[in-house]
């Protein structure tokens, strides 16, 4: 790393972290205001999108239509990583960190 050069930390976030922090109070709301890299994967922006349909089945046309805006704005926040990087990430990464904890 080159010094004076700041490392910005990454979060990789799945569907019901996402979907929790965009539309209910609570820490998962705070993890979509901090300063760090966000990450999540193809295939759960898929997912996102379903749970959304899902969910908001019930509720009007114009309330949908918010609902989706706010998922896809949410998303341009987002740097998604293809399946195959995240089942590398999953496979390789994830299991050294829960060592950790």
């Amino acid at each position: 790393m080159e010094k004076g050069k700041t490392v910005r930390k990454k979060l990789f976030l799945d569907t019901n972290i996402i979907i929790s922090g965009l539309f209910f109070k609570g820490n998962e709301s705070k993890l979509l205001l901090l300063s760090v890299e966000l990450y999540t994967s193809d295939t759960i922006v898929f997912e996102l999108k379903e749970v959304v349909t899902q969910k908001f089945k019930s509720l009007k046309i114009e309330s949908k239509r918010i609902a989706f805006k706010e998922t896809e704005r949410a998303l341009m926040d987002f740097k998604i990583v293809k399946e195959k990087e995240y089942a590398i990430i999953k496979k390789v990464i994830f299991p050294k960190l829960w060592k950790l904890v």
